[in-house]
């Protein structure tokens, strides 16, 4: 199994269901099976990464291997204790790849080395991330990590003013030229309308 999991730097992952109420979920209709979208709901990274593990142990043969990318800080990370486990994989090759100066992400190797046994399932994902919340926050809320990491730099809060306001510039020329586009169709309108008009009257 090869995966790139969704880990919530640039959208968070989602997953469906309707949160805390469960109990209210609604029969759908056949008349709206056709154009119905299902409720979704937030899915941590912890959650994403405990069920991937655990999908995993499942389904491959003896032997089988998963292999996947997840993100994490360049600095303060332990492969020992910071990766998802799982009791049926074993750790084989970890590879990282620095992507700026504290960050970067991990090529995660792991092998089936146990049979997987369904009553234990919920023991299984428990005993994902090894020190707990600890553990499986050295994955998650990367982007506000990376953002203070950010905001210690020096010179961070002129930059961040002069994209703020490049931004804004470039929002308002975008919506002049909108505009100047709506007003340059409605005078060929109008002009279409009057050419129409001759094109039709009377000659006297």
């Amino acid at each position: 199994i090869i995966c790139d999991p969704p880990y919530g730097i640039r959208a968070g992952a989602r997953k469906s269901g309707c949160g805390e109420n469960t109990h209210r979920i609604k029969h759908i209709t056949d008349t709206h099976r056709v154009d119905h979208i299902a409720q979704t709901t937030v899915y941590p990274v912890s959650d994403v990464m405990a069920d991937l593990l655990d999908v995993a142990a499942q389904t491959l043969v003896l032997h089988g291997r998963l292999v996947y990318i997840i993100p994490s800080l360049s600095y303060g990370f332990n492969i020992e204790t910071d990766l998802p486990r799982h009791a049926c994989l074993t750790l084989e090759h970890v590879c990282f790849q620095p992507l700026q100066t504290h960050f970067g992400r991990r090529m995660v190797t792991m092998i089936k080395t146990k049979e997987y046994v369904m009553e234990l399932q919920d023991v299984y994902k428990q005993n994902c991330w090894v020190n707990g919340e600890e553990s499986a926050n050295k994955c998650a809320n990367l982007r506000e990590r990376l953002m203070e990491e950010a905001q210690k730099k020096p010179g961070y809060a002129e930059k961040s003013a002069f994209r703020s306001k490049k931004r804004k510039a470039n929002k308002d020329e975008k919506k002049r030229i909108k505009n100047l586009l709506k007003q340059t169709s409605r005078k060929n309108e109008s002009n279409e309308a009057s050419a129409e008009q001759l094109k039709n009257a009377p000659v006297i």
